[in-house]
């Protein structure tokens, strides 16, 4: 990390006095442990985003997480596009995303795209940075972005309207009473869009409409039963190779219920999930087809608080069991089905009143391939009297092959490989945090390292003598290596400004089948800067953005297996929002204010300059 980024930096949180350590402290964590605990003894780099106060432009998770230090999303153009997303240089299937604390990637694919993720019914997003798969089983390489569903808040109606006939609606209810909760929202988007290849002048158009609704019963102090369904349909338009214009059409469909029960008994704490994922994706192109993915998730978690654990001291002891199904079916091929059963343990130890050490350790039984056990270990000391923290982790992560990549998708066009087993990841890291509260600053560093072995990537003979004849997939003997860090910074100069600042620094490589020495890998820029001004009174809330990308390498498919820079891009957006009344704000949105020309994927044009204006009702 370039010093004459980081030694300024340093020397602010220096200047800060050191007060009580406030708000942050009090913050409860699922995601780090599966058991909730208080931030502060979180042994890794974690990011906590309440929606409720966010105040960026876009209708999207993957928008909210483009502001994350070390997460990089790559589109292949406007709204409705493919979106992936990466973190800390893993692959798109190497962050587990959950929706609380269930499983959200594509049976189809492994991955998730964000395209169609939408913010409604999302109350906070916990990001969780390292290799969990001890806690969280396969994907789990470079972290977990957890969303939560909303349970409660206000009732409130939004509309908006803008540039390329964009037109969006949200609606917010919810009801409460002494035992009894409930949430609905409902979110519909459209646009005309725009072209997204780089010749013509074809727009390419988007649609999405979610419905999510969610509800918590507490018959008992002791006894909580939440559920939550969630139904996400979007219809987009697309370029297929993104070099001239094509009337491609594909169709998304999500269904998602989760119903999970949380109870007390004597001095045991359980909590058990069910949930059912079902997928349908329809592409209209040159080669038509048809995936269909589900997926049954069963999980178990009990724990219990000692006052008197190891070495006279108190801990938390946990252990779970989880059984996973999943089936993908696609026109052409027989049904496919992967079935995995696991148990884990996790252990929160505090040795002193200051020090937090968490082990957890896991077995996956999966029923076709490779089995995997995994652990991790972490370390947080917070300074006494002082807002300090400073944090270790190591562990393995593991990252399943799809079903796709064992048995194949197309007869003729790609072969499966049964015998793939899964990658695995060495992760390491460490960091500090400073973090007075008040009107000082937040100031944090943390540097990581990654060491993926057993990668699976695509691998073709056309000359069939040392491997297949078609296309297919296999464990890279080589290593792949990722190493970096993240320097994050926030302080109010004024009671009514905030400044925020990060750096993510990357450098990740990967074997090159044709040369001794290793590549950098593609879409994982080496630089980004971010800078957000935000102004806040009694009645306006204004943020202004500033991001730099640099270092961008894509595969140039015209000239393949060449790679290409893409060019740096510097991206402004301003987001305003004034309360008229207490019942009525107004809000106003500015994407790539300087209508700046890239691309985040080669071939394909990242939207122009774009605004829109709307009003938020707030019903109660």
């Amino acid at each position: 990390m370039p010093q004459k980024t980081l030694l300024p930096l340093v020397l602010i949180a220096l200047w800060c006095p050191s007060l009580p350590a406030a708000q942050d402290i009090e913050t409860i964590i699922i995601t780090a442990s599966r058991i909730p605990q208080p931030l502060h003894t979180v042994g890794s780099s974690v990011t906590v985003i309440d929606l409720d106060d966010w105040r960026g432009t876009g209708a999207t998770i993957s928008d909210v997480l483009r502001e994350v230090p070390g997460l990089t999303v790559s589109q292949q153009g406007g709204s409705g596009t493919l979106t992936a997303l990466r973190m800390r240089g893993g692959e798109s299937n190497h962050t587990r995303i959950l929706l609380d604390g269930i499983e959200l990637s594509d049976p189809t694919s492994g991955s998730v795209d964000f395209a169609h993720l939408s913010i409604a019914g999302i109350e906070r997003i916990e990001i969780l940075r390292g290799a969990p798969s001890a806690l969280w089983g396969s994907d789990a390489i470079s972290g977990i972005v957890n969303l939560i569903s909303r349970k409660g808040g206000s009732s409130s109606l939004t509309q908006k309207s803008g540039s390329n006939q964009r037109h969006e609606t949200t609606l917010q209810v919810t009801t409460e009473s002494e035992d009894f909760s409930m949430q609905a929202s409902a979110h519909h988007f459209q646009t005309q869009g725009e072209n997204i290849s780089l010749t013509g002048s074809e727009r390419d158009g988007y649609r999405n409409n979610t419905l999510q609704w969610g509800g918590q019963w507490r018959p008992s102090t002791e006894t909580d039963f939440r559920f939550s369904i969630r139904r996400t349909h979007a219809n987009s338009e697309y370029d297929g190779s993104g070099l001239s214009d094509a009337p491609h059409t594909s169709r998304s469909r999500r269904n998602y219920l989760n119903a999970s029960l949380h109870t007390k008994t004597g001095s045991f704490k359980h909590q058990a999930n069910f949930s059912y994922l079902q997928t349908t994706n329809q592409f209209q192109d040159a080669f038509p087809t048809e995936t269909k993915g589900r997926r049954i998730q069963i999980d178990e978690l009990v724990w219990r608080d000692f006052e008197d654990c190891l070495l006279g001291r108190p801990c938390t002891l946990g252990a779970g069991l989880e059984w996973n199904r999943e089936r993908y079916d696609r026109k052409g091929i027989k049904p496919l089905h992967f079935i995995s059963s696991s148990a884990f343990m996790t252990l929160n130890w505090q040795p002193d009143p200051q020090t937090t050490v968490d082990l957890s350790l896991r077995r996956d039984e999966n029923h076709d391939f490779e089995d995997a056990d995994t652990w991790r270990v972490s370390f947080a000391y917070q300074f006494p009297d002082r807002p300090t923290r400073v944090y270790l982790a190591s562990g393995i992560g593991i990252a399943n092959p799809t079903l796709t990549e064992r048995y194949g998708y197309s007869p003729g066009a790609f072969q499966g490989n049964p015998d793939l087993k899964p990658e695995r990841s060495r992760n390491t890291e460490i960091g500090i945090e400073h973090n007075p509260g008040g009107a000082c600053c937040r100031i944090s560093l943390s540097l990581f390292d990654q060491r993926l072995s057993d990668e699976i990537r695509g691998y073709y003979d056309p000359d069939g003598f040392d491997g297949p004849e078609l296309p297919t997939a296999i464990n890279e003997s080589g290593r792949s290596e990722r190493w970096g860090g993240e320097l994050e910074l926030e302080f109010e100069p004024h009671p009514d400004w905030t400044v925020s600042a990060h750096y993510a620094y990357l450098h990740a490589t990967e074997p090159n089948p044709s040369d001794a020495a290793d590549r950098r890998e593609i879409r994982r820029p080496r630089h980004q800067y971010r800078l957000a001004l935000a102004h806040h009174s009694d009645s306006w809330n204004s943020r202004l953005d500033f991001t730099t990308v640099r270092g961008l390498l894509d595969d140039d498919f015209s000239s393949f297996p060449a790679r290409k820079t893409l060019g740096n891009y510097y991206l402004v957006n301003l987001s305003t929002r004034y309360s008229l009344t207490p019942k009525f704000d107004l809000l106003f949105e500015a994407r790539n204010l300087l209508d700046e020309s890239y691309q985040e994927v080669l071939g394909y044009a990242a939207p122009h300059r774009n605004f829109s204006a709307g009003l938020v009702w707030h019903i109660d």
